[in-house]
C-alpha cells in the first residue's frame, strides 16, 4: 500500500476515534436541556407599508430580545421552542403645528424547533436548527399635540392608526456553536434567517377592521438575517 494511503487510512481512523470519544464524553457529562436569554441582532427588511408622509423607514439593523429552551429527547435530538421579540421606534416634531408625529413597528415571533447536535469536543458542540411558527406585526402612527389634555382624550382631535397582521407563517434555519462552560450553564451563538410569509388577507385596522386590497393584493414575501447570543442555564 502506498505511503499516501496509509497515511490518509491512519488519519481517518483517529478522526473518527476522536469524534467517537467527544459524543461518549459530551454525553455523559451534558445530558439534558437548556434555557436562557437571547440577545438578538436582526437586519429588519424593507417592507411594503402603506406610505407614511414622513418617510420613516424601518429597515436595517435592530436589537430584538428573546428566550430559548430546549431538552434532549433522543441521542443526537433536542426540540424547544423560542420567542423574538422587538420594535423601532421613530419620532418627528412638526414646529410650525406644534405637531408630534410617532410611529412604533412591532415584531413577535414565536416558534417550535428541532435541532440536530453534532458534539466537537467534550465541551463544544455544533447544532443544526429548523425553527417554524408563527408572526405577529404591528405598525402604530400618530400625529397630536405634544400634550393631550386629561378630560378631551377621546375628543380631542388627532390622528392614530394601527396596522397589524397576525399568526403570518415562520420560518428560520439556523446553524448554532456552543459552548459548556460547565455543567449547568453555557455559551450559545447562532446565525440564521428569518423567513415570512405576509399574507395579504391577514392585514386589519385597530386590529379589527379589514384592510382592502393590503400590498396591492399580493403576499410579501420577508428574509431577515438573525444573529445571537444566548446565556444559557442547564437543567
Amino acid at each position: 500500500m502506498p505511503v499516501f494511503k496509509k497515511c490518509l487510512l491512519i488519519l481517518s481512523l483517529f478522526s473518527l476515534s476522536l469524534n467517537a470519544a467527544a459524543k461518549s464524553e459530551y454525553f455523559d457529562a451534558f445530558y439534558g436541556g437548556g434555557i436562557g436569554y437571547t440577545a438578538s441582532f436582526v437586519s429588519l427588511p424593507a417592507l411594503e407599508l402603506p406610505p407614511i408622509p414622513e418617510n420613516f423607514d424601518f429597515s436595517g439593523p435592530a436589537y430584538f430580545h428573546g428566550v430559548q429552551g430546549w431538552g434532549i429527547i433522543s441521542g443526537n435530538w433536542r426540540l424547544g421552542a423560542s420567542v423574538l421579540a422587538g420594535r423601532r421606534i421613530l419620532t418627528q416634531e412638526l414646529a410650525a403645528s406644534d405637531t408630534v408625529v410617532y410611529a412604533r413597528f412591532t415584531h413577535v415571533s414565536s416558534m417550535l424547533f428541532a435541532e440536530y447536535v453534532i458534539p466537537l469536543s467534550q465541551r463544544t458542540q455544533a447544532v443544526l436548527n429548523l425553527s417554524a411558527g408563527m408572526t405577529n406585526l404591528s405598525l402604530r402612527y400618530a400625529r397630536n399635540p405634544g400634550s393631550v389634555p386629561w378630560d378631551s382624550f377621546f375628543t380631542e382631535q388627532g390622528q392614530a392608526r394601527t396596522l397589524t397582521l397576525k399568526n403570518a407563517p415562520a420560518l428560520m434555519p439556523s446553524l448554532s456553536w456552543m459552548w459548556q462552560f460547565s455543567q449547568r450553564g453555557g455559551l450559545r451563538l447562532n446565525a440564521g434567517t428569518l423567513l415570512n410569509v405576509l399574507p395579504q388577507t391577514a392585514w386589519k385596522s385597530e386590529d379589527y377592521y379589514p384592510v382592502s386590497n393590503a400590498a396591492d393584493g399580493q403576499n410579501i414575501f420577508s428574509v431577515a438575517p438573525v444573529l445571537q447570543a444566548i446565556l444559557y442555564f442547564g437543567i
